[in-house]
């Protein structure tokens, strides 16, 4: 499409849709969506919402937002650039998120409402955050303060300018025991920040944060109950 493309197993009432402004997505399906082909947006935004996402093929909106929502009740908030606010669960299942392929855009955002779940949300893909005209270059992957987060994969966050973006990441437990989250800058750039809150953290010997730049980025890692971090971090 050339505007935005929302796909959702969620209900919108009519008059929220025909309103405009912040859309409410609610449901008590089991039902997701699969994803194995491409799914874009030339020029605007794409959401996905639903019990459960899988996307093992690619997702694109260079110029807008990316957003995954994983739950029962849903705000996408259209004119904010698709920030979405998962504000309740829906029926739950083994994973509500799972990202094999690629997301490429401006920002992304990746939430679930990880009290249902077995693993909130997985990476095992590419999850890349590019920045549009000096703005986005940001991914946040929130599983709430009850969810499991696993990245294997790799999480890019940079601006158009080629300096670092961001890349956060909520959950209750995270586990990068590989993988790499790379907010680095270019040639000539700074490097960008990344910020890890969780109650639990395992940053793996295979794992690689990177935010190294002409002037170092920012990394900050908090674990509430459990720090361990045997990984290769750059922020010079």
């Amino acid at each position: 499409v050339a505007g935005m493309l929302t796909l959702s197993t969620l209900d919108i009432t009519n008059e929220d849709f025909l309103n405009g402004g912040s859309n409410r997505f609610r449901g008590t399906s089991g039902a997701g969506i699969v994803n194995y082909g491409a799914i874009s947006s030339s020029t605007g935004d794409v959401v996905l919402l639903g019990n459960f996402l899988q996307n093992a093929g690619s997702v694109s909106a260079p110029d807008g937002t990316v957003a995954f929502g994983a739950g029962g009740d849903i705000i996408v908030d259209e004119a904010g650039g698709a920030k979405i606010s998962v504000l309740a669960a829906g029926p739950g299942g083994e994973v509500g998120i799972d990202n094999s392929g690629t997301i490429n855009a401006a920002a992304a955002e990746l939430k679930a409402h990880g009290n249902v779940y077995a693993l909130a949300i997985k990476n095992d893909g590419l999850v890349r955050a590019s920045g549009y005209r000096f703005r986005g270059g940001k991914l946040t992957l929130n599983a709430g303060s009850g969810g499991r987060f696993v990245n294997t994969g790799t999480l890019r966050a940079q601006m158009e300018d080629g300096s670092g973006g961001t890349v956060s990441v909520v959950a209750q437990t995270v586990d990068m025991q590989s993988g790499t989250v790379d907010v680095s800058g270019g040639a000539s750039s700074p490097g960008g920040s990344v910020e890890v809150e969780a109650e639990s953290v395992i940053i793996g010997s295979d794992a690689i944060i990177d935010a190294e730049g002409t002037d170092g980025g920012t990394i900050r890692i908090g674990g509430g109950e459990e720090l361990n971090v045997e990984g290769d971090i750059r922020a010079g």
